[in-house]
């Protein structure tokens, strides 16, 4: 798998840095590489930079893989995974129960 980003947010679930945790666990288990994270700074919303940014490089296909923890998924705008699917790209939503006992 290339091209991985994975995204954090912060919310009540768990910290930042915990998300980031459970993410670099779940991508070491997979046998695959996070290239970077985003989001960590504030909630992705569709008007912000960095959500332009990120919805650019899925449609590029620079960023063909997309990693987040089930909880936060609701919480991103829509065009994020629908972007995702149409440029080929794929969402890997890892289990937040799994990744609460692992941080915990």
């Amino acid at each position: 798998m290339s091209n991985v980003v994975a995204i954090v947010q912060p919310c009540a679930l768990m910290s930042v840095a915990e998300q980031k945790y459970v993410l670099a666990e779940y991508a070491k288990d997979a046998g695959v590489t996070i290239d970077r994270f985003v989001g960590e700074d504030d909630i992705l919303r569709p008007e912000s930079p960095c959500f332009e940014m990120l919805v650019q490089s899925i449609s590029t296909g620079s960023t063909s893989h997309i990693m987040l923890l089930d909880g936060i998924a609701a919480d991103l705008p829509q065009v994020l995974f629908d972007k995702c699917k149409v440029s080929g790209g794929r969402v890997h939503l890892v289990d937040s129960h799994k990744g609460l006992r692992l941080a915990g």
